[in-house]
C-alpha cells in the first residue's frame, strides 16, 4: 500500500533525476563551448570555474555565458592540430599515437615510458584514472619515469579539461 512517505520519496527521486539531467546538459554545454573556443577560435579562458559561467538558458537563445577572460590562452592553427591529434589518440586509446602526440606537444620524460606518458595524458586531458591531481600522479609514478618538460600553454588546456569534468 502506498503511503504519503512513499509518494514523497518518489517525488524527491524524480526531482533529483531531473536535476542531474539538467546538470549533465549544462556541463556538456560548457565543455562544447570550451572545445569551440580552443579548436574553432584558437583562444580560450583558462579559468572555467562555476563563478565564471553564467546560465542564460532561460533566455531566448538558451545559451551559457562565459565571463572573466583575465586568464587567457591562444593557440595557432598548428598548435590546435597537435592538440587535436592528442585527443584523437586518447579517444582511440592508441598508446603509440598518444606518446607521439605528447612528444609533438613538447612533453618530455626521462625514459618516454609509454605507460607513464599515457597515464599522464589521460589524467590531464581526458578523464580521471586516479582520484588525485596530475602532480600527485607524477609523484606516485616517479620511479617508473620522470617528466622533464611540461609546455605551459598545453597545461593550461589540460587545466580546462580538469576543471570542467
Amino acid at each position: 500500500q502506498a503511503t504519503k512517505e512513499s509518494y514523497i520519496g518518489i517525488w524527491k527521486t524524480y526531482k533529483l533525476f531531473r536535476l542531474r539531467r539538467k546538470a549533465r546538459k549544462a556541463l556538456e554545454t560548457v565543455a562544447m563551448a570550451h572545445g569551440a573556443m580552443i579548436f574553432d577560435h584558437g583562444a580560450f579562458t583558462v579559468d572555467p570555474h562555476p563563478g565564471n559561467i553564467v546560465d542564460c538558458r532561460r533566455s531566448r537563445n538558451g545559451r551559457i555565458g562565459i565571463i572573466d577572460f583575465g586568464s587567457f590562452q591562444t593557440f595557432t592553427p598548428q598548435q590546435r592540430a597537435k592538440l587535436a591529434a592528442l585527443y584523437s589518440a586518447l579517444y582511440d586509446r592508441d598508446t603509440p599515437a598518444i606518446v607521439s602526440a605528447m612528444t609533438a606537444l613538447g612533453f618530455r620524460s626521462k625514459n618516454t615510458d609509454p605507460e607513464f606518458v599515457c597515464a599522464f595524458a589521460t589524467q590531464c586531458f581526458d578523464r580521471d584514472i586516479v582520484d588525485t591531481s596530475p602532480y600527485q600522479l607524477l609523484a606516485s609514478m616517479e620511479e617508473q619515469d620522470k617528466l622533464l618538460a611540461i609546455p605551459s600553454s598545453y597545461m593550461l588546456a589540460a587545466r580546462v579539461s580538469l576543471l570542467i569534468r
